[in-house]
């Protein structure tokens, strides 16, 4: 039998292995942004990590701190630990469209992601659909990082 994907209730860590890197929020960044399960670019002006906006490279997805929920955002200068590679879940933005396992997925303006549809760069791509979300939306997707 096959076993399906759970999304945890308290970790953005769906399955392993898992590559992860701690960096400081920086300087940047939209405090209110910067939660778990959201996508982060480099800031290279701060040196540190923002909210990942739509056409740039993402570094990862950002990891509940151990003692708080996935509603506690990061301050300015706090440290945080993202999730470079692995299975994890990710905040899918709410809109019309849905997406199906296999779909792949960019960043869109506020750290979480959508699937690709008008974007022909290959290079912005985080990863895969694992599990489905409807096009009623907000929801978490199970995400395979790239």
């Amino acid at each position: 039998m096959p076993q399906y994907l759970v999304k945890p209730a308290n970790s953005v860590l769906v399955q392993g292995p898992h590559q992860i890197i701690e960096m400081k929020v920086g300087a940047n960044a939209t405090a209110a942004l910067m939660l778990p399960k959201r996508c982060v670019q480099y800031d290279a002006a701060a040196g540190d990590v923002k909210e990942a906006i739509v056409n740039t490279k993402v570094i990862g997805v950002i990891m509940e701190a151990p003692d708080q929920t996935f509603t506690t955002a990061y301050a300015v200068a706090d440290p945080i630990r993202i999730v470079t590679k692995g299975i994890v879940m990710c905040d899918y933005v709410s809109g019309a469209v849905g997406c199906t396992p296999g779909d792949l997925l960019i960043p869109t303006a506020d750290g979480k992601v959508y699937i690709q549809t008008l974007c022909t760069d290959a290079s912005l791509v985080i990863g895969k659909a694992l599990s489905t979300v409807v096009a009623a939306g907000p929801d978490t997707v199970i995400v395979e990082l790239y």
